[in-house]
This record gives structure tokens, sequence and C-alpha cells, in this order.
């Protein structure tokens, strides 16, 4: 049986600029790109990843055994396997995040030292002012 936009005859595709592409261009998925998911999801760029995820979730919308075997698999990675969160292996950081993490480091512990150093004149002022009132 046909999937449901077959069924109806629509065809339709949602071009980078977000708006509606003409009616008789038809969405080719990137089926390629799907059967390698488990090997190169990490190497993948980000609007890549999104538009198999749109596509296989659109996928699963309907009956699972219309999936091909590699979309399926494909699914199975991007729900369950070692990416994101999951990942165990050594994560690539880029320059500009490890400057900014050092950042805000050196921020939050100067602050952290202002911090300490304020509390301890303070208890010597306080100190120095109950001396005097004796």
């Amino acid at each position: 049986m046909p999937s449901t936009s077959a069924r109806l005859g629509i065809n339709y595709r949602l071009n980078s600029t977000l708006s509606w592409a003409d009616e008789d261009e038809v969405y080719e998925p990137p089926n390629r790109e799907i059967m390698q998911v488990p090997q190169k999801w990490s190497t993948y760029d980000y609007d890549l990843k999104e538009e198999i995820v749109e596509y296989l979730e659109w996928k699963q919308e309907d009956r699972w055994h219309e999936m091909s075997i590699p979309e399926r698999r494909a699914a199975y990675y991007i729900s369950f396997g070692e990416w994101g969160p999951r990942y165990t292996g050594q994560t690539k950081y880029d320059t500009s995040y490890v400057m900014l993490r050092g950042l805000f480091n050196l921020i939050l512990f100067s602050s952290a030292g202002m911090a300490f150093y304020n509390l301890k004149k303070d208890k010597e002022m306080k100190k120095k002012i109950a001396d005097l009132d004796t």
C-alpha cells in the first residue's frame, strides 16, 4: 500500500528558504546517506542530520514494515546509538569553544576569589568595629 502522500497525489518539498517549492518538484530523500548513518553520522553536517531525522520521523508515522531495512537501522541508531550525550569516545572541540570555556572559568573563579577576599576583609572590619565599641 502506498504512503499517504502518494495515495493523495501530493508532491511537496520544503526548500532552504522555508517557502513551498513548485508543485512539480518531488522530494528526493537522502537514501545514500541514510544507508551510512551508523558509520558516518558524526561527519554529517547539521543540515543533513536534520533532514535525515525529519525524513525518518515522517516515515515512522506510517507503517514500519513499509520502511526499508537501512531506514529502520538509521532510525534505531538515531534514537539509541552512540552519538550526542551517549557518545563515549573523544569529543572534538573547536577553538572558539575552548576559548569561551576558558574565559567563563576565569571569570567564575576570579569572582569566587574576590568574594572570598571580601568576606575575609568584612570579618576583619567587623572585628575592628567591635573592638572600637568596647
